[in-house]
């Protein structure tokens, strides 16, 4: 067909673009032939309303491409000074993303290996339909939009990865291995990236925590998406860092990889231990509450049942405290308690389940792992005698024990204990008393 300026571009509904970003692009037509050139450019801009530089020279499109980017270069493969793959090559070089059509005579043997070599993304016989050229030069703005979005959207999860105050690590898609960390997760660890990047993700943590992990992202792998609580991190230094870690699964049309979010929970860990320390100790003394007693019981007596290890309850009571603090007043009675405390304390081993108690008031309760009622009252003479060795101004104390018996539950166990010390001031205070099996 003969290429006419007059010919009417009819294609216009049967591609769906964004005219107004499409209008911002730039075209450099490089032709041997003016009306070749002059044709492409009235379709071009007719199609897509964006700006189209003609130039009929190899020299002169060199020029173009060194004054100012472009988004596509449609040449002739054979153009005046210059031949076509080689401008192909030097747009290339110039704008790595620059889409290059091609034009040949396919009347002659056409170089199409040599021109992709050269860096064109597409190829156009001569003569051609406008639809052709637009067809073309659609799919290279479309793809330019694509790779841009796309690179946006990296943009933005990169600073996210990279910005963020939390930890965070990309694993492969089977979330066996580590392919990135950022900043604060090496700053976390002490880590430098090379010591982290390549190894297994459970190189994050303690070793005692590495099992737990691993079979929580197994599970979570199925899902998509979950969170852990709690982890000791591992650190360069031996640290005591401590983690919570949610994750979730990213996915895309090339990969698929999992995204783990590392927070630094250490401070209000410590927060809440320093909480629940002070909700379970009595403020006076210094050893636990009553509180604290009565879910350390049911441990013991659990253990009693499943091990069969022998456990012993003392409580013990001060003898007439209040005429004491009537007499000496409630500061004196208040130290009086501290040094039963202190007392009970010496002679105690929490290393071994040994636990001592501010029951009530003037009462105290202590519990003793592995220990029978026969070194049970040995312990409770030692206890008083303890005791008596302070200046407590006669003060005396009344002692009872009981040795955990089979299948008794908790409520019995407890009160044989005080029955027991009931016993000890029924029989003139003052005493140890042990209750009977």
């Amino acid at each position: 067909m003969a290429f006419s300026e007059n010919s009417p571009p009819n294609q216009a509904a049967e591609y769906q673009l964004d005219i107004q970003a499409c209008s911002q692009k730039q075209v450099l037509v490089a032709a041997c032939n003016s009306r070749i050139a002059k044709y492409a450019r009235r379709i071009i801009e007719k199609q897509f309303g964006c700006d189209v530089t003609v130039v009929t020279t190899g020299f002169e499109a060199i020029t173009m491409l060194d004054s100012s980017p472009f988004d596509a270069l449609v040449c002739d493969s054979d153009i005046a000074g210059m031949n076509g793959l080689e401008l192909a090559r030097e747009g290339r070089n110039a704008f790595p993303d620059m889409g290059i059509i091609i034009m040949g005579d396919l009347s002659t043997p056409f170089p199409f290996v040599e021109s992709l070599k050269a860096g064109a993304t597409d190829f156009m016989a001569k003569p051609f339909l406008p639809a052709e050229l637009v067809a073309r030069l659609t799919r290279i703005f479309n793809e330019a939009a694509l790779r841009n979005e796309r690179r946006l959207e990296a943009l933005k999860y990169r600073c996210l990865f990279d910005l963020s105050i939390d930890g965070m690590a990309l694993l492969d898609g089977g979330g066996a291995v580590i392919q990135d960390v950022n900043k604060s997760l090496l700053e976390l660890m002490g880590e430098k990236k090379t010591n982290l990047v390549g190894k297994p993700v459970a190189t994050l943590l303690d070793v005692e925590d590495r099992y737990r992990f691993e079979q929580w992202l197994s599970l979570c792998a199925l899902i998509g998406r979950g969170a852990i609580s709690d982890l000791k991190l591992a650190h360069a230094a031996n640290s005591n860092i401590y983690v919570d870690i949610s994750m979730s699964v990213v996915k895309n049309e090339a990969q698929c990889g999992i995204f783990l979010v590392v927070k630094n929970i250490t401070d209000r860990r410590e927060m809440q231990l320093r909480l629940d320390e002070i909700t379970q100790r009595d403020l006076l003394t210094g050893l636990f509450n009553r509180r604290s007693f009565i879910n350390r019981v049911h441990g013991a007596v659990r253990s009693a049942q499943e091990y069969n290890i022998p456990t012993t309850l003392i409580m013990m009571d001060m003898d007439g405290l209040k005429a004491f603090n009537d007499k000496y007043g409630h500061a004196v009675g208040d130290q009086m308690l501290v040094e039963a405390a202190a007392a009970i304390s010496i002679h105690i081993h929490p290393s071994t389940g040994d636990a001592c108690f501010r029951y009530d008031g003037d009462e105290f309760a202590i519990l003793l792992g592995g220990v029978d009622a026969e070194e049970g009252h040995q312990i409770a003479k030692r206890i008083r005698e303890e005791f008596y060795s302070r200046d407590t101004k006669n003060l005396t104390i009344s002692i009872g024990l009981v040795e955990y018996q089979n299948n008794q539950s908790v409520d019995n166990f407890v009160r044989a204990a005080e029955e027991a010390v009931y016993h000890a001031k029924e029989s003139g205070k003052n005493a140890i008393s042990k209750a009977s099996a």
